[in-house]
C-alpha cells in the first residue's frame, strides 16, 4: 500500500484518500470474485479459478489492503 502512498504524493494527491480508494476496490473485488465470479470461473476452468482465488488472498496488495 505504501507504493500507492507514494504515488499519490509525487502526483500531488492525498496519500491516504489514494490507499482508502485501493483497499476499498480490493475489496469490492474479493467481494464481487466470492459472490459468483468463483462459481462461474470454476465451472469454466477450475485451474484458474483457483489460481485467481489463491491470489485474491496471497498478493502483498491484497494483504495489505485489510
Amino acid at each position: 500500500m505504501d507504493d500507492f502512498r507514494r504515488m499519490a504524493d509525487r502526483i500531488g494527491a492525498d496519500p491516504a484518500r489514494t490507499a482508502d480508494l485501493v483497499a476499498e476496490t480490493v475489496s469490492r473485488l474479493r467481494d464481487a470474485w466470492r459472490a459468483g465470479m468463483v462459481d462461474e470461473a470454476t465451472r469454466r476452468f477450475p485451474p484458474l479459478a483457483e489460481h485467481y482465488s489463491h491470489r485474491l488472498e496471497s498478493l502483498p496488495i491484497c494483504r495489505h489492503a485489510d
